[in-house]
C-alpha cells in the first residue's frame, strides 16, 4: 500500500476539479530476436517523437521518481531497424516477471504488412539519460493475428518477452485483471496513465490521471487523459485508494479528439495469456477484486536493494556491461561459414594455376605470373566499382548468391582448361581471360557481403563483426597453404583445381539459407555509372575516408605486389624453397593474419581508431623492407608473419572506419573500392614482374619496400586527422514515431 502512496501524491496534482460492435478472441503470431541475450545493457541515447494528442490545455506531470515502484514498472521501448538505428518508441509496463503489455502498433507495421521492428530494447523507469536499471532486448514479441490481417483497433495490443527476469526482479510488475462494467464506470475509478511522450523531452516520464472514463464500452475505454505519441502502449490502472489500485484494465493505444484504448475482457485476457503459453512468459492476472476489499500492496519482484539511498549517481547505481555479440545473428553465422569457405579455396585455386604456369611455361613464367595476377587485377579493378553500385542498387543477399553461382561454372572451365589443354601455347591466353571473369564475380561479390553485415548485426556489433569476418578469411590459411603445396608435388595442378570445385557444396546452400534482407537506396533516377561518380565524389569530398583509402591504396598497389603477389616466385626462385617448404613458409603468413584476426577480437575497440590504421601501415612497409633484404629462411618467416599480421591489422581498421563513417546510401560504393584496391594490387604485379624479369627480384623488391614505407609515412603525417579518428564517438541521434 505504502509503494503506491505515490499514485496518490500524484494525484492530487494531476486530477481535475470535474470529470458496439463484436470482438471475438484472436489468434495470434510472434516475432522472435534470436540476437537477444538475456544480457542487462547500459544506457544509450534514444530518440523522439511528434504530434500530441493533447485534449485542451496539456495538464500532464512529470514523474521523477522513476526508480520507483509503480513507475518502475514502466518502460521505454527503443524500436531499433536491422542497422540498429531508433526509429520509433513507444510504453510498455511490466505485467509479468518476464512480459510486457504495449500496442500492437508499436510492433506490427498494418501498412506494411510486416513486423515494424528487427529489435526492441526495453528500458524500465527511464528518465532522461538516467537508466536507473539498465535495460534488455526483448527476445519475443506478439500481436493478434486479426491485428495483422486488418489493422484494426479492436485488436491493438501485443505483449513482449524478455529472456529473463534479471530486470523485473528489480523493477516489480502490475497486476492485470477483467474489471467488470460497474467498475470501470464508478466515477471514482481514477484511471491513470504514465508513459514516454515524444513531444516532451527526450525519454522522459510524465502521467496524467482523471476521476473517471468517459466512456466504457465492451472493448474500448474513452478517457480525456492527454497523451502524445510514444505513448502507446502505456497501461490503463487505476490510481483510486480501494481493491482496483494499481491494476491495470486497458491498454491505451489511440489518440485523437477523445483518447481510447483497448478494455482488458475475458477474451482479450485469454489472448495475452495464449501469447505467453506460445512465447514461454508469464502474465501476473488476477481476478476482480470485491469492491468492499481493502487495497492491498501491489510490488511484485524480487528483493531491490539499495532502493532507499542514493541511486542516481550513487554506489548502488548497476554497473551492468554490454555484451552483445555477432555470433547470435543467424545469418552471420551462416556468412562467416561462407566466407570462410571461400577463403580456404581462393589461394588454393590462386597458387595452383602459378604452379601450372610454372610447370608449363618455365621460360616465361615470372611474366605469365604477372599476367595472371593482372587479370584479377584488372576484373577487380573494373567490377569493383561495378560491384559497389550493384550492391547499393539491388537486393545484397540475390547478388551474393548470384555472385557464387556464377563463380563456380567459371571455375568448371579453368579445371577443363587445366586438365584437358586443347590449345597447347594458347591456353594462357584462355587462362587469363577465364581468370578476369571469376575475379569480376569476386568483385561484385565483396560489396555486397561488406554492405549487407551491418544489416544483419547491426552498427553496434560492426566492429566485432568485421573482425571475425577476417578472422574467418585468414584463419584458413595456415591449413590451406601448406595443403595446396602438398597436392600440387603429388597429383596435377588440373586434378587440384578440381578439387577445389567441391567447396561450392558448401558456399551455395549457406547463402542459399540467408533471411536478412537489405536492399541499397541508391537513386535509381540515374544509371548506374551515374552512382558510381556520385560514390567516387563522396569518397573524395569526406577527407576520413579519402585519407583511409589512400593508405590502402599505397599498401596494395606498392607494397602488396612484392611480397604477395610476386612472393611464390621469390620464394622458389631466391630462397631456393621446394614447393612442399614454400607451403610452409608460406603458412607464416597465415599465422600472422590468424594471430592479428584473434587479436582484434579480443581488443575490439581498436579497430574503429585512426591510431590502429596507421600504426599497423607503418609495420607492414617495415616488414616488407625486412623481407626484401632477407636471404635467410627464418628471418624471412619472422618478416612474413609480420606482414600478415600488419596487414590484418590495416584492413581490419581501415574497413571498420569506413563502414563506421560512411552512410548507408553510399556503403556498397564506398566498400567496392576495397576490392579496386585488390585489384590495383594485382595489376601492379605485372609492371613489378616485368621489372623482375629484366633487372632481378632482389633488385626490384627492395625499392617496392621502402617505396611503401616512404609513401605511408608522408601520409599519416601530412593528414595528422587520421590519427585521431575514433578517440571520441558522438551520440546517435534517431527520430522516435509514437501514438
Amino acid at each position: 500500500m505504502k509503494q503506491l502512496l505515490l499514485v496518490l501524491a500524484l494525484a492530487a496534482a494531476l486530477l481535475p476539479a470535474g470529470a458496439s460492435h463484436e470482438r471475438a478472441s484472436a489468434h495470434g503470431f510472434s516475432h522472435r530476436d534470436r540476437t537477444a541475450s538475456g544480457d542487462v545493457l547500459p544506457a544509450r541515447p534514444a530518440g523522439r517523437a511528434i504530434e500530441p494528442s493533447v485534449i485542451g490545455a496539456d495538464e500532464r506531470v512529470q514523474v521523477t521518481a522513476t526508480e520507483s515502484f509503480p513507475f518502475s514498472a514502466v518502460a521505454y521501448l527503443e524500436l531499433e531497424d536491422s542497422f540498429g538505428v531508433v526509429f520509433a518508441s513507444c510504453t510498455a509496463t511490466f505485467i509479468g516477471p518476464d512480459a510486457l503489455l504495449t500496442a500492437g502498433h508499436c510492433l506490427w507495421d498494418a501498412e506494411l504488412e510486416d513486423w515494424g521492428a528487427e529489435h526492441i530494447r526495453v528500458v524500465p523507469g527511464k528518465d532522461g539519460g538516467f537508466e536507473p536499471f539498465g535495460s534488455q532486448y526483448a527476445s519475443d514479441w506478439w500481436v493478434p493475428d486479426q491485428y495483422a490481417l486488418s489493422g484494426s483497433p479492436d485488436w491493438d495490443w501485443g505483449v513482449i518477452k524478455l529472456p529473463n527476469s534479471l530486470l523485473s526482479d528489480a523493477t516489480g510488475w502490475l497486476s492485470v485483471t477483467v474489471a467488470p462494467t460497474e467498475a470501470l464506470e464508478d466515477p471514482e475509478f481514477f484511471p491513470t496513465i504514465v508513459g514516454y511522450p515524444g513531444d516532451k523531452p527526450e525519454g522522459t516520464m510524465w502521467g496524467l490521471i482523471r476521476s473517471a472514463f468517459l466512456a466504457v464500452e465492451e472493448f474500448t475505454l474513452y478517457y480525456d487523459i492527454d497523451t502524445a505519441p510514444g505513448q502507446s502502449g502505456s497501461a490503463i490502472w487505476s490510481a483510486a485508494d480501494g481493491p482496483y489500485l494499481g491494476l491495470v484494465v486497458g491498454i491505451h493505444s489511440h489518440g485523437s479528439s477523445v483518447n481510447s484504448g483497448a478494455r482488458i475482457d475475458r477474451e482479450l485476457m485469454e489472448d495475452l495469456l495464449a501469447a505467453c503459453e506460445a512465447m514461454d512468459c508469464s502474465i501476473d492476472e488476477v481476478e476482480a477484486p470485491d469492491p468492499r476489499a481493502l487495497p492491498v500492496p501491489q510490488f511484485r519482484g524480487g528483493d531491490r536493494p539499495g532502493l532507499t539511498g542514493p541511486i542516481r549517481d550513487g554506489p548502488h547505481r548497476p554497473d551492468y556491461r554490454m555484451a552483445r555479440s555477432p555470433w547470435a545473428h543467424r545469418d552471420f553465422r551462416l556468412l562467416l561459414a561462407g566466407s570462410a569457405t571461400v577463403s580456404f579455396v581462393m589461394p588454393m585455386q590462386f597458387l595452383t594455376q602459378i604452379f601450372w604456369v610454372q610447370d608449363r611455361f618455365p621460360e616465361r613464367d615470372v611474366l605469365y605470373v604477372g599476367l595472371v595476377a593482372a587479370s584479377r587485377g584488372s576484373a577487380m579493378l573494373l567490377f569493383g566499382l561495378v560491384g559497389g553500385a550493384f550492391a547499393d542498387r539491388f537486393e545484397r543477399r540475390r547478388v551474393l548468391l548470384g555472385c557464387q553461382v556464377a563463380s563456380l561454372a567459371i571455375g568448371a572451365g579453368v579445371a577443363a582448361l587445366m586438365i584437358a589443354e586443347p590449345l597447347g601455347g594458347a591456353n594462357i591466353g584462355i587462362l587469363l581471360l577465364l581468370t578476369f571473369a571469376q575475379a569480376g564475380t569476386m568483385a561484385v561479390d565483396q560489396p555486397a557481403r561488406t554492405a549487407a553485415t551491418p544489416a544483419i548485426v547491426g552498427m553496434e556489433s560492426l566492429s566485432s563483426a568485421i573482425t571475425w569476418q577476417m578472422v574467418a578469411q585468414q584463419v584458413t590459411f595456415p591449413i590451406a597453404l601448406p595443403l595446396v603445396g602438398f597436392l600440387n608435388s603429388i597429383v596435377e595442378p588440373g586434378t587440384v583445381y578440381l578439387f577445389t570445385l567441391s567447396a561450392w557444396l558448401v558456399i551455395l546452400p549457406l547463402i542459399a539459407m540467408l533471411r536478412f534482407r537489405s536492399v541499397g537506396t541508391a537513386n535509381r533516377s540515374v544509371s548506374m555509372l551515374g552512382n558510381i561518380r556520385e560514390g567516387l565524389a563522396y569518397t573524395r569530398r569526406d577527407a576520413t575516408l579519402f585519407g583511409v583509402i589512400a593508405l590502402v591504396v599505397v599498401l596494395q598497389v606498392v607494397g602488396m605486389a612484392g611480397p604477395a603477389t610476386l612472393g611464390p616466385v621469390w620464394m622458389l626462385k631466391v630462397l631456393g624453397l621446394s614447393t612442399t617448404q614454400f607451403g610452409f613458409m608460406a603458412m607464416t603468413w597465415g599465422l600472422g593474419t590468424s594471430v592479428a584476426s584473434f587479436f582484434y577480437v579480443w581488443q575490439k575497440d581498436l579497430p574503429a581508431q585512426g591510431q590502429t590504421l596507421c600504426t599497423a601501415v607503418l609495420l607492414f612497409a617495415l616488414f616488407a623492407v625486412v623481407f626484401a633484404h632477407s636471404r635467410l629462411a627464418p628471418l624471412t618467416a619472422i618478416a612474413n608473419f609480420g606482414l600478415g599480421f600488419a596487414l590484418v591489422g590495416t584492413m581490419v581498421s581501415s574497413s571498420t572506419i569506413v563502414q563506421r563513417t560512411v552512410s548507408d546510401e553510399m556503403r556498397g560504393r564506398v566498400m567496392g573500392l576495397f576490392p579496386l584496391t585488390q585489384g590495383l594490387s594485382m595489376l601492379s604485379g605485372l609492371p613489378a614482374s616485368v621489372a623482375g624479369q629484366a633487372y632481378g627480384l632482389p633488385v626490384v623488391f627492395p625499392i617496392l619496400a621502402w617505396t611503401t614505407l616512404a609513401a605511408t609515412g608522408m601520409i599519416i603525417i601530412r593528414r595528422p586527422s587520421l590519427r585521431v579518428v575514433g578517440r571520441s564517438q558522438p551520440a546517435t541521434s534517431a527520430v522516435s514515431g509514437g501514438d
